[in-house]
């Protein structure tokens, strides 16, 4: 019996995956199917499936997540990374779900700070602001969980915090 992991990392598989995600009628399953089938492309190596695929994506945060997962993946030309990267930044600081675009640009900092581009401490400081902007305590308290996992990944990688940002958010 084949393995399904195995079989979904193949062109035709693939191929037969997005026919049947184009089906799909609930657009969050969509979503989540065009994500997948995205990840499925990046792992291949055919980066231009994959961003075809993430064009589908209705969903902001799963897109988000998707174009980022694509701007780091050891393929991606130093140019192409900063072009997803930042269409993911467009679509994320867009978002109004405050306590998803805090996550994401958690997750974004955790990411750019791994790299080991301790400039990008502005990340982790943007993701702090962000969840000390959200009004409501439990999401506020989602929020800051979110923005200090940012925080320790500056910290681990020796990063400083630039000083909060002024003015409303």
């Amino acid at each position: 019996r084949p393995d399904p992991a195995v079989l979904l990392r193949q062109p035709t598989a693939l191929r037969e995956a997005e026919a049947v995600a184009a089906e799909i009628d609930l657009p969050f399953a969509a979503s989540f199917a065009w994500a997948r089938i995205g990840d499925a492309w990046r792992g291949l190596g055919d980066p231009a499936a994959a961003r075809s695929a993430l064009a589908r994506v209705g969903d902001d945060s799963l897109r988000v997540e998707g174009l980022q997962r694509l701007a780091a993946a050891p393929a991606a030309a130093p140019a192409e990374a900063a072009a997803l990267d930042a269409e993911a930044e467009t679509i994320r600081t867009a978002m109004l779900d405050r306590v998803a675009r805090v996550r994401l640009g958690a997750l974004r900092a955790e990411r750019l700070l791994a790299s080991g581009d301790a400039a990008l401490a502005e990340a982790a400081r943007l993701a702090v602001d962000d969840a000390l902007a959200v009004r409501n305590p439990w999401n506020r308290a989602r929020a800051l969980v979110a923005a200090a996992a940012a925080v320790r990944a500056a910290a681990a990688h020796g990063a400083t915090l630039p000083p909060p940002a002024t003015g409303n958010r």
